[in-house]
């Protein structure tokens, strides 16, 4: 499945090509309208995460790993940020020299 310029997903494709999770228009409706954290946003027949999260639903495994991000740093560098529909800030580009991993 692709996803256009602005990570959009054409519902109708998302439902036919869906193989673990039987999807259905409903559903995808419930999954958006309930979310507390509004991950998702519908437009149309599109559908999209707000901000960087995955249309792919998986298991989470394996060693926990903190990322912590000098977002200070970054904004005294010069580097925009911005608010999402429902109010995460984000931005386009977290070079690594801004990234502490903890483990």
């Amino acid at each position: 499945m692709k996803l256009d310029a602005n990570g959009w997903a054409d519902i109708d494709e998302l439902i036919e090509k869906s193989k673990e999770i039987k999807l259905t228009r409903k559903l995808i409706n419930e999954v958006v309208e309930e979310n507390d954290k509004q991950l998702f946003i519908i437009d149309g027949n599109r559908i999209r995460a707000n901000q960087g999260d995955s249309i792919v639903v998986g298991k989470r495994h394996g060693t926990v790993v903190i990322l912590e991000l000098e977002a200070k740093k970054m904004f005294d560098d010069g580097y925009e940020f911005y608010v999402s529909e429902n109010a995460v800030w984000l931005t386009d580009i977290v070079p690594i020299k801004f990234i502490n991993v903890k483990m």
